[in-house]
């Protein structure tokens, strides 16, 4: 009888040891996440091949991107999310699109949505920022990036200083913009 009382005491004082362990262990603090985050896709982010409506390629390295600082947002229609936050970067557009380059790129995957679910979704809420499209799915395949929404604030020198992969206000979105002008 002792020995079972010991054996059960000995498996609970375990359990709350792992308990414990697991409570202590905290996730990185959005400082912590960005810098490691950046550092994971620096080298990627130039690398990909996007597209406009009419098919014409370009990649972020292009010349004459650079000439503003660059927001890049890649969302789907198959993200509820991303497609929610696309208000808050029509704000954004509208109050620094002069200053800011924005580049929305529709990472579309072909089968739980199509280039032609983003068009529709533009036309119907009237959006006037410009839409790019992920056709070769470079955000998942170079950069391993499989939520939405994603975006990158990219500085005058080609200096990525912000990654965000979660809903962003247009608040939010502006006070990113004034760190990168």
């Amino acid at each position: 009888m002792k020995r079972k009382r010991f054996l059960a005491v000995g498996i609970i004082a375990l359990l709350l040891c792992n308990l414990l362990a697991a409570c202590a262990k905290q996730e990185p603090s959005l400082e912590e996440w960005e810098k490691a985050e950046i550092k994971r896709i620096k080298s990627y982010v130039g690398s990909g091949m996007y597209y406009d409506a009419q098919g014409r390629s370009f990649q972020l390295i292009d010349e004459g991107l650079f000439e503003k600082p660059l927001v890049v947002h890649y969302w789907a229609t198959r993200s509820p999310i991303s497609v929610e936050g696309l208000d808050a970067f029509q704000e954004a557009y509208e109050k620094y699109g002069d200053e800011v380059q924005f580049l929305m790129i529709n990472a579309f995957d072909g089968v739980s949505d199509t280039m032609e679910d983003a068009e529709e979704l533009i036309r119907e809420k009237g959006y006037t920022f410009p839409v790019y499209y992920d056709r070769a799915q470079n955000l998942g395949k170079l950069m391993r990036v499989e939520q939405f929404p994603y975006t990158l604030f990219i500085g005058k020198k080609y200096t990525l200083e912000h990654v965000r992969n979660t809903q962003l206000t247009a608040e939010e979105i502006g006070r990113l913009i004034e760190e990168i002008r």
